[in-house]
């Protein structure tokens, strides 16, 4: 369900560093966290902002950021709701690569499997991406 979500983001990957940060207790205002609250504060800001499209895909809530980010925010029966995670296109060394960052509210555990699905993912679109599907 994740992969649809940030399939046009992660095929632009070219690199292969996809650092995964979670947050479970936010920290705002520095570049590595997500600047919110609360994935509900993040949803209310986006709804707000001018360029940002909503759409849905397995149940998850997509938000293609105006500043490029797409958020995707858990359906509210998912084990880490609420939780958002944001990937954005990063260049680095001469390469590009997604940030990932997470932001989970809920208990440990659904917390430490939903970063796990996030990186799961994350290595195997950049292994897609480096065999050229």
């Amino acid at each position: 369900m994740l992969k649809m979500a940030c399939l046009t983001i992660c095929i632009a990957t070219i690199g292969s560093l996809v650092p995964v940060h979670a947050q479970t207790h936010p920290a705002a205002g520095t570049d590595r966290t997500i600047p919110y609250a609360s994935p509900a504060a993040a949803l209310a800001d986006l709804r707000a902002k001018n360029g940002v499209v909503f759409s849905t895909n397995a149940d998850w809530l997509i938000a293609k950021d105006s500043d490029g980010a797409n958020w995707s925010f858990t359906p509210d029966h998912h084990p880490a709701h609420p939780s958002v995670g944001r990937r954005r296109l990063v260049q680095h060394n001469g390469g590009f690569y997604v940030e990932t960052q997470i932001m989970c509210h809920a208990e440990k555990p659904a917390c430490d499997k939903l970063r796990d699905d996030y990186v799961l993912l994350d290595r195997r679109m950049n292994e897609a991406i480096r065999a050229g599907k």
